[in-house]
């Protein structure tokens, strides 16, 4: 019944839902669905893990970057390129960058 009812709660949630509104669609208080969430310390010292990890899902999906700004690899480029002696000039023209952002991009 309890697995069943977090089953639901999660769905709710999932499905634009705020944590209240889920946890009185399912009939349970708003604490149980912190702790669902959240998960608790009991007492004893025992704890219990969340029903779901709410904060590792937006972490796992890469965000795109603007074609304004320098992407990391890129920015290697830029360094392995001035370490081997290659101008600021050459670097931009071959990254199709302006020549101040290549110069700004390799990080000494």
């Amino acid at each position: 019944m309890c697995a069943a009812r977090r089953r639901r709660y999660v769905e709710h949630l999932e499905a634009g839902m705020n944590f209240t509104q889920a946890a009185r669609a399912v009939d349970v208080s708003k604490r149980t669905g912190k702790v669902w969430r959240n998960g608790r310390t009991r007492s004893n010292g025992r704890n219990e893990k969340p029903s779901v990890d709410w904060y590792r899902s937006t972490v796992d999906i890469p965000q795109k970057i603007s074609s304004r700004y320098l992407s990391q690899d890129e920015r290697i480029s830029i360094a392995d390129w001035r370490k081997a002696g290659m101008s600021g000039r050459g670097i931009a023209r071959t990254l199709n960058r302006p020549a101040a952002t290549a110069s700004r991009g390799g990080g000494g």
